[in-house]
């Protein structure tokens, strides 16, 4: 299970906390059929609006790290990716 406890919506997420998720990300090897179609759902609009606004009507996040969110989910599917071109099965 992956879990970072919101480390992910910071402008600047701690160098040694996103390092070692990505370590954890490189060394998975099987993504479940629901998880691989969340994932695969999220377009710009989609991702923003998944997070909301603030209380003055604002979104949530910032532009940065709303853009930091949007790197990370292109890495997560890259890594989808990657298991299904080396010819794994991306689910179990």
């Amino acid at each position: 299970m992956f879990i970072d406890n919101d480390g992910a919506f910071y402008e600047f997420p701690p160098p040694d906390g996103l390092a070692r998720n990505l370590r954890l990300l490189a060394g998975t090897k099987r993504f479940s059929r629901t998880f691989v179609a969340a994932i695969r759902s999220f377009d710009p609009t989609s991702l923003e609006a998944v997070f909301g606004e603030d209380l003055a009507g604002h979104p949530l996040l910032s532009p940065k790290a709303l853009a930091g969110v949007r790197s990370r989910l292109e890495l997560v599917r890259a890594a989808i990716a990657s298991t299904s071109a080396e010819g794994r099965d991306a689910f179990p």
